[in-house]
């Protein structure tokens, strides 16, 4: 979606957090699971340039949405939400960093440095569905 250029999507089952958001027509050209309909797609494209030209910055403008200040927001928000409802304190152990489920070293540094980003924006106002 930031290359400004008319996307042609399958549709599929596989769900990320902001596709609810996305509209066929809008956002992208849809094509059909089986893709039996990409020639039909693609020649509609080829005969609407302008429609094309707006699909493609309705989804860059979308796009736009997720800088890292942005997702920073969101994830200080997220895990301030989650830790109030804990009843215990969570902790990093020394067993965990070194397990094969850790990230890598410097990941938490990192995030940390990130979360201490002021957020200039309401919670959650960048994943808010589009009108």
């Amino acid at each position: 979606m930031y290359t400004n250029s008319t996307i042609l999507w399958q549709v599929t089952d596989l769900q990320e957090f902001f596709y609810t958001d996305l509209k066929p027509g809008v956002h992208f050209i849809a094509l059909n699971y089986h893709l039996s309909d990409v020639i039909e797609k693609l020649q509609w494209a080829q005969a609407h340039d302008d429609e094309c030209r707006q699909i493609a910055q309705n989804a860059y403008e979308y796009a736009t949405r997720f800088t890292d200040e942005n997702i920073a927001c969101y994830w200080k928000h997220l895990l301030t939400e989650y830790a109030a409802l804990l009843n215990f304190k969570s902790q990093l152990t020394s067993e965990f960093a070194q397990s094969k489920f850790a990230p890598p070293p410097n990941t938490f540094r990192y995030m940390l440095k990130r979360l201490e980003y002021p957020c200039t924006q309401e919670p959650w106002s960048a994943y808010t569905p589009s009108a």
